[in-house]
């Protein structure tokens, strides 16, 4: 891709209105999320008890709850659930 294309597509993402997601299309994902991870979900609960907002980082994605994560080993992390991702922030995500 040529450097004039990248600002042309640069300059498109931040001019333009983002569009929202339909409503439904959200509940729809955030059930799906609760089904995958009720563990991690479960683990925040108990966090709120103890740590102010349940996260002990103030830019931690806790909504609706942040996944927690159990083992890593190389790019692959695992949640309590036993769901495996590739960390593509390169362990920035599981400190948070």
């Amino acid at each position: 891709m040529e450097y004039e294309e990248i600002v042309r597509r640069l300059r498109d993402i931040v001019t333009n209105p983002a569009i929202g997601l339909p409503p439904e299309k959200v509940k729809e994902v955030v059930a799906k999320y609760r089904d995958q991870c009720p563990r991690s979900e479960e683990a925040f609960d108990e966090a709120k008890r103890l740590i102010p907002g349940g996260v002990e980082h103030n830019l931690s994605l806790n909504k609706p709850f942040p996944i927690i994560m159990d083992k890593a080993e190389g790019c692959k992390v695992w949640d309590i659930d036993g769901n495996e991702y590739i960390d593509y922030l390169m362990c920035g995500g599981p400190f948070f």
